[in-house]
């Protein structure tokens, strides 16, 4: 039953993969942009390879935890729904399944964290940056996975740590993730826009001691309510919610408070923003940069006075407008 089950969806995935890629190249014959149709075609792709990789009936528990952690990230961060506090559990499942394959078996099994930790991250890295695919599908397919493969070496480095330095608990889980995201700011390869403080993104009012910590501070809140929340559910009791209470509410209530008292400081100052609304991919490069710049003052020439501090125009034809 399970196997004619896998089968099935498989089935329907891989359809719904075909219709996706169809509907893209007609788009792209049309010169029209693919909207939402890549979010389809990569979602359908992964989960195919997911019928076929994940076999083994005794790991579908393992599977359905990854899942849920990469669904909860997927939504939780901004993009879909203003629900940034569903980060604040997103990684639980995440810490439940490396939980059980640490238990069952007595050496590390690095390869088998991997597997599962890189499909939770992939479905996270699918519903925050598919739209990465719109500009190029390859570039959007290795944004999605590459990085979905470096979000795993931190946690596969936690479980072999914890083999040999039980005593340390999540401390190392905390320093391989900040440590991978300091990274991810820094090399060429850089895409620091998974960095997991950017979740409050969408709700600015309860980041505002983000100017004490930075964005690495809102990492660090959301891995501790993470994992505070995971010993909550494994052993619950009154300091544990306590402790998750008191870390939940105190960086929220902090940043509230900022928020209430702000009060902008210096001069207020007059820009005029331009914005041609030229579609990038097709109508854009069949424009040439005179008639662009052209088009330009055209838009800001009634804005414009003595008073105007700042013209800001596409960055698209920078150079010739320097």
């Amino acid at each position: 039953m399970r196997y004619k089950l896998k089968w099935i969806i498989l089935f329907f995935l891989l359809l719904l993969t075909i219709v996706a890629a169809y509907q893209m190249y007609a788009l792209a014959a049309r010169q029209a942009l693919w909207g939402y149709w890549p979010l389809l075609f990569i979602a359908g792709l992964w989960g195919c390879v997911v019928c076929l990789w994940f076999r083994r009936a005794e790991q579908d528990q393992l599977l359905g935890w990854a899942t849920f952690s990469g669904t909860l990230a997927a939504f939780g961060f901004p993009g879909w729904l203003p629900l940034p506090l569903l980060m604040v559990v997103a990684f639980v499942p995440l810490l439940y399944m490396e939980q059980q394959i640490a238990s069952a078996h007595s050496r590390p099994r690095r390869g088998l964290v991997f597997k599962y930790s890189f499909h939770a991250f992939v479905l996270w890295n699918i519903g925050s940056g598919w739209w990465i695919a719109n500009a190029s599908i390859a570039a959007g397919m290795f944004a999605i996975f590459a990085n979905a493969a470096l979000m795993s070496l931190p946690v596969v480095l936690y479980h072999q740590t914890r083999r040999v330095m039980p005593r340390l608990g999540f401390a190392p889980l905390i320093a391989y993730w900040m440590s991978f995201e300091y990274l991810h700011f820094h090399w060429e390869l850089n895409y620091p826009w998974l960095t997991l403080g950017n979740s409050l993104a969408q709700l600015p009012a309860l980041a505002q001691w983000y100017e004490y910590t930075g964005v690495f501070g809102g990492t660090l809140w959301l891995w501790l309510l993470n994992i505070t929340a995971f010993s909550l559910c494994r052993q619950p009791s009154r300091s544990t919610r306590l402790q998750f209470g008191t870390c939940l509410l105190a960086p929220i209530a902090l940043s509230l408070v900022l928020y209430a008292i702000r009060q902008d400081v210096g001069r207020p100052v007059r820009v005029v923003l331009v914005q041609p609304n030229y579609e990038p991919h097709y109508e854009e490069p069949a424009t040439t940069e005179a008639s662009r710049l052209q088009h330009y003052w055209q838009l800001a020439q009634p804005l414009l006075d003595d008073s105007t501090d700042y013209l800001v125009l596409p960055e698209a034809d920078r150079k010739s407008v320097v």
